[in-house]
Order: C-alpha cells, then sequence, then structure tokens
C-alpha cells in the first residue's frame, strides 16, 4: 500500500494531499490486493478510522455504509476517487 505514496517519498511533497484522499488509497489497496491473509476490509476501515480520527477528521458513516463502500469497491463500482469522496462525505 505504500507504493500508491512512493511519488511522495521521491518528490517530497504530498501527491494526495487531502485526509480522506490518503485514506481513501489504504482501503482501495486493502480490498484489491488482499495483502493480509484474512479481514481485508475490517483491517482497513479499522485503519481509516484510526487515520482520519487523528488527524481530526473522524467519519461517521450510517449503518451499512460501510459495507456498501467495501462492496462497491471489490465489484469496481468505487473507484479510488469515489472511495474519497464517500470519506469527505463522513467526515463528522
Amino acid at each position: 500500500m505504500a507504493e500508491r505514496h512512493r511519488y511522495e517519498r521521491v518528490a517530497g511533497e504530498p501527491y494526495y494531499e487531502e485526509i480522506p484522499a490518503r485514506a481513501a488509497t489504504f482501503l482501495h489497496t486493502a480490498l484489491r490486493l488482499r495483502p493480509f491473509t484474512d479481514y481485508n476490509a475490517s483491517i482497513g476501515i479499522g485503519c481509516i478510522r484510526a487515520y482520519m480520527e487523528a488527524c481530526g477528521t473522524p467519519v461517521d458513516p450510517r449503518p451499512g455504509d460501510w459495507a456498501k463502500l467495501v462492496s462497491d469497491i471489490r465489484s469496481d463500482e468505487a473507484d479510488l476517487n469515489e472511495t474519497a469522496r464517500l470519506l469527505r462525505d463522513w467526515a463528522a
């Protein structure tokens, strides 16, 4: 997942500047590449929630929104931009 931020390491400037966009890269990559043995969605969501809260931008989606987003990413209905947009919308 760090490879999506490789540009930042080389250039020394952020590529994904917004907090929701940075968080979206983690969940999107976790679901598409399945880097963990199990629970990629749970780990991805937990990391996003912790990251966004630590950045002062907690998310508060409605019940069922996480499940729909996970399903949409897995079925290619939600790309990285859509994932970031939803995280922005869910920011409290």
